[in-house]
């Protein structure tokens, strides 16, 4: 039932010509509504899936289409996502990126029946299968970084306007950062983006 919820988003988003390959701004509405009733870890992990369909390309798709995309899926499904982007590391990339920045998501969990907030996860979009990284992992102080104020630091960001547009929640934050919407089109490859553990491609059709 979740998944042909989801289809039925990817659906709807293709009709509109919303992220159809080849468009090439980001067009409105942007966040859509689909119904997700598991926000737990299990949940995120079903609904993000094992890998991208897409290979990992410096510059073409690379940490920022990949971060944007899952960010964007996450917020759709109720998920309380967002970014993160750091210019210090010690993030862990593919060997050979030459990245000076990099992005990856932030998500917090919840318990559908109670609304308790059960933590918060990092996913490192560049990994192959995508990591999840929860409290405990062994990652986990590579990523859950306190944000500071240098230019190259730690910055977090709530939507994909607000990093567009350099504005973080740290309010002390004197050295803005922004990224060029053009460092996370994703929807220039449509949105079967990511294989599912219980179906390894999604395929749809607009009529």
């Amino acid at each position: 039932m979740a998944m042909a919820k989801y289809l039925a988003v990817l659906f709807i988003l293709a009709v509109l010509g919303f992220v159809c390959p080849g468009q090439a701004a980001i067009s409105e509405p942007y966040y859509v509504n689909a119904t997700w009733t598991d926000h737990s870890l299990q949940g995120l992990k079903t609904l993000v899936g094992e890998e991208f369909t897409m290979p990992f390309k410096i510059g073409v798709f690379d940490c920022g289409e990949r971060s944007a995309y899952l960010e964007w899926l996450l917020q759709c499904h109720g998920f309380d996502a967002g970014f993160c982007m750091d210019g210090s590391g010690p993030w862990t990339v593919p060997a050979g990126a030459g990245y000076s920045t990099h992005i990856w998501v932030t998500a917090a969990l919840y318990n559908d029946t109670t609304g308790i907030y059960t933590g918060r996860v990092y996913i490192e979009t560049t990994s192959t299968p995508i990591q999840i990284i929860a409290w405990g992992d062994p990652d986990w102080d590579k990523y859950a970084r306190l944000p500071d104020n240098e230019v190259y630091g730690m910055k977090n960001f709530l939507s994909i306007y607000d990093i567009i547009a350099g504005i973080t929640p740290n309010n002390d934050d004197d050295d803005p950062v922004s990224v060029e919407e053009s460092e996370l089109d994703w929807w220039e490859f449509g949105t079967d983006l990511t294989k599912k553990p219980e179906q390894k491609k999604i395929r749809f059709k607009t009529v």
